[in-house]
């Protein structure tokens, strides 16, 4: 099994800025910061003066005034929610054939569409390696630890995969 990410210092958050997305974008209906891995791991999902969604609606409304609007102030929402949608994924081996498999198909496939991939393709980005050969594509079934290294990828990029060994950030 993989090794738990450090915890955080007691009464310390996440950053600000995926609970403010969370509680007042309704991208993701029906979560809370409680359900969320990347915002439950510290066991602080509030602070007592801090209304979130009072949050998101300052930094919103402060993006616009800098000129961020439309469709790029979306696109941002949108990104931060497929994270936290990442960040609740959970990869096992059914059958222990050693091929990873999602937990929740259904929360892979909100990802996708909150970061425009289709969700077939968001899955087999994560559960296959692929390989380019003569410039034709082709998968591999992955491990569920091969899984977990793709979230990373997809989430922080190369260049600071694996620092998180649950999230790869």
């Amino acid at each position: 099994p993989l090794p738990s990410p450090p915890p955080r210092l007691a009464g310390e958050r996440n950053y600000h800025v995926f609970y403010h997305i969370l509680l007042g974008s309704g991208l993701l209906p029906g979560m809370d910061p409680t359900q969320m891995r990347l915002l439950s791991r510290s066991g602080t999902t509030q602070i007592s003066r801090v209304d979130d969604a009072e949050e998101y609606r300052a930094i919103m409304s402060a993006l616009m005034s800098i000129g961020v609007e439309g469709d790029h102030l979306q696109q941002l929402q949108d990104v931060i929610a497929g994270i936290l949608c990442l960040g609740n994924l959970e990869f096992g081996d059914e059958g222990q054939d050693s091929q990873a498999s999602i937990s929740d198909t259904a929360l892979c496939a909100r990802a996708g569409e909150l970061l425009g991939n289709p969700p077939e393709k968001m899955e087999t980005a994560l559960l296959k390696a692929t390989l380019k050969v003569s410039f034709r594509e082709g998968g591999k079934g992955g491990s569920p630890l091969q899984a977990h290294l793709a979230r990373g990828r997809l989430l922080c990029g190369p260049l600071v995969a694996g620092r998180d060994a649950h999230t790869g950030c």
